[in-house]
């Protein structure tokens, strides 16, 4: 183990010997840590890494198939094909490297290169999953590399009464219903069953995703905060009650089915254009603006922080909360009545 001194400033130090490179020249790696145990660490995982480059020539290649195979019961089906489209069709000429010979000057360059195609957010994920390779087959080494920032979209989206009306009496007034008034995930309401209520309360805690053309139905929600309970107003419970008795999905469609007739239905109304997800903005911004307290919002729509809640199922229906699910349904009723009473004058 390599001498480990103690700096002027506290930290500890430590000069670890590399070897000589081709023109004979000592090469070494300087270690500076707050603790002489973060140190000794260190030095450890860099020794060991050495020892495991001279008998390796793992590529990037084979460290990510490896990684992804070692995460594919863990991770969630549409990470993995997440995963298995960035080394399909990403980073070709950097997976041909061996992973002990990348630099940071090597991931800067490929990723420089992809950014010239690719949305910030795609790049992003590109190197969540570069970094969480490394870190895995190449632990001592530690690179810092600048992204694309994400730029930040004004979106213009209709009101949710607008919303309502359009949809009212359409193949997906519920889906749209269950996202803008419950705050349901396209994921989570085509997982959705008959067993999953009782009553009136839905249980969330299980989604159904599309991956590679297939469905891929999972027992766990996106977050421990997305299993949740939530109290069903009587009007999604009529439309759930006008649904065939031997159906047992609530939404059976596919996610793309559900998208494509809702954009043409805002079409159709001269409704500007919104993804399916933005159903759950509205969701949030109706809740902000009937001032819902933070707890609640994020207890009702599964969001989770840094300060996600103890308890799933913690104060879940509690006076407090029952007022707030008040709040919400009337603020949602008040909106379906205008709706209907246009729609029996018209007739």
């Amino acid at each position: 183990m390599p001498k480990i001194e103690r700096m002027p400033s506290g930290s500890y130090h430590a000069r670890v010997s590399l070897g000589r490179d081709q023109n004979g020249k000592r090469l070494y790696a300087s270690i500076t840590k707050p603790t002489k145990r973060e140190v000794e660490k260190a030095i450890r995982a860099l020794e060991a890494e050495r020892s495991y480059q001279k008998k390796s020539n793992l590529t990037l290649a084979s460290a990510m198939e490896q990684y992804i195979d070692s995460k594919r019961n863990i991770l969630s089906p549409s990470t993995i094909a997440g995963y298995e489209q960035i080394m399909r069709l990403r980073l070709k000429d950097l997976q041909r490297y061996s992973i002990y010979q990348i630099t940071e000057e090597d991931i800067q360059k490929a990723i420089n290169l992809e950014s010239l195609s690719l949305s910030p957010k795609t790049i992003a994920n590109i190197s969540g999953f570069l970094a969480a390779v490394l870190k895995t087959y190449r632990p001592a080494f530690h690179y810092s590399i600048t992204t694309p920032r994400k730029s930040r979209k004004l979106k213009e989206l209709s009101t949710p009464e607008q919303i309502m009306q359009a949809v009212y009496q359409t193949p997906v007034e519920l889906p749209v219903l269950l996202a803008m008034w419950l705050t349901l995930r396209m994921s989570e309401i085509r997982g959705l069953r008959r067993e999953d209520i009782k009553g009136n309360i839905l249980t969330i805690n299980q989604v159904k995703l599309t991956v590679n053309g297939q469905d891929v139905v999972r027992q766990q929600a996106k977050t421990a905060s997305s299993i949740r309970r939530l109290r069903l107003p009587e009007y999604i419970l009529n439309l759930i009650d006008q649904l065939p008795s031997e159906q047992q999905y609530l939404c059976p469609q596919s996610a793309a089915s559900i998208y494509k007739r809702f954009s043409r239905i805002l079409e159709q109304n001269n409704l500007p254009h919104m993804a399916f997800h933005d159903l759950r903005h509205l969701a949030a911004s109706v809740m902000v603006q009937l001032n819902v307290p933070d707890k609640y919002a994020m207890e009702r729509g599964g969001w989770s922080t840094d300060n996600t809640l103890k308890s799933v199922y913690q104060h879940t229906f509690s006076e407090e909360r029952q007022n707030i699910d008040n709040q919400i349904d009337e603020y949602f009723s008040e909106r379906l009545e205008k709706i209907l009473h246009q729609n029996i004058h018209r007739e």
